[in-house]
């Protein structure tokens, strides 16, 4: 029996989980990305036949490449692999002059180096297996963090704004080979890289200078993340992406559309003026 499958990083919780889960129940057979082998079988126990965990870290290149030899012993010739989901990512902030430099490094590794190694290992496993009759698919999570400069999230905003142009340059060179690159910007969603942000809400001394926007700025994003998108809207879209033969370049997906929309075209001066006034105020 053809299979058609899909493989996605990061799929042990949030965006990941909903995304797995969600193929997985409409007849696709997932690999997903898991760093212990723990999350794996309770993935497998969840799913069932259409899941399969591959345990690596995403920044450990032998890990991945065992993982991936791993994968392709599982696929039969007339299997297709319809897509490739990078949804893997970490989250650091603070102040620039009060973080330590390689909080920008550690962020990077994860959510842009390691993902461009791991779609170069995975592209010619997508070539071979690479349906006759629909485009594979790369589709980057990136986040309306890419699109926006938040002040205190920088690391977290360079690698996402990295990200962008990387997808945009990564589209436009798989053309020839009919390859589809697709962006996903998520403003606030509810997973759990909210519960992981609140530790750099305690790292400033009242005395220091940052230390009330900061608060202020974590406090705001804490309540926009609980009170954000459900990870299943998003899975939904990646399932409606999957499916369109000429998918749009990037989606975004807010709950507040209209602000989005309006603090990308306001002038960067006036935004200045809209930040100074909200956090330093």
């Amino acid at each position: 029996i053809k299979m058609k499958h899909i493989i996605i990083t990061g799929a042990s919780s949030g965006i990941g989980f909903a995304t797995a889960s969600h193929l997985a129940q409409n007849g696709y057979h997932v690999f997903g990305s898991v760093r212990k082998k723990e999350d794996g079988e309770k993935l497998k126990n969840h799913l069932g036949e259409n899941f399969s965990p591959l345990l690596f870290d995403i920044t450990c290149s032998d890990q991945i490449n065992q993982a991936l030899n791993e994968l392709k012993m599982q696929l039969n010739p007339e299997d297709e692999i319809i897509a490739l989901i990078n949804n893997a990512g970490v989250f650091e902030g603070g102040p620039i002059l009060e973080i330590d430099s390689d909080a920008f490094r550690r962020v990077f590794e994860v959510n842009f180096f390691s993902l461009i190694s791991f779609i170069q290992k995975c592209f010619p496993i997508m070539q071979e297996y690479q349906s006759k009759n629909k485009n594979p698919q790369i589709i980057n999570i990136s986040s309306v963090s890419g699109l926006i400069p938040i002040p205190f999230m920088s690391p977290y905003v360079c690698s996402k704004f990295a990200l962008e142009a990387f997808s945009d340059t990564l589209r436009m060179e798989l053309m020839i080979k009919d390859f589809k690159v697709v962006i996903i910007e998520p403003g606030p969603v509810k997973t759990p890289i909210w519960e992981k942000a609140k530790k750099y809400q305690t790292k400033l001394q009242p005395e220091n200078i940052y230390y009330h926007p900061v608060n202020k700025l974590f406090k705001m994003s804490m309540k926009e993340g609980l009170n954000g998108s459900e990870p299943h809207k998003v899975a939904k879209l990646i399932y409606k992406i999957i499916h369109k033969k000429n998918p749009k370049t990037r989606y975004l997906i807010s709950t507040n559309r209209f602000h989005n929309y309006l603090m990308r075209r306001l002038p960067r001066k006036l935004v200045d003026r809209i930040i100074k006034k909200v956090f330093f105020s």
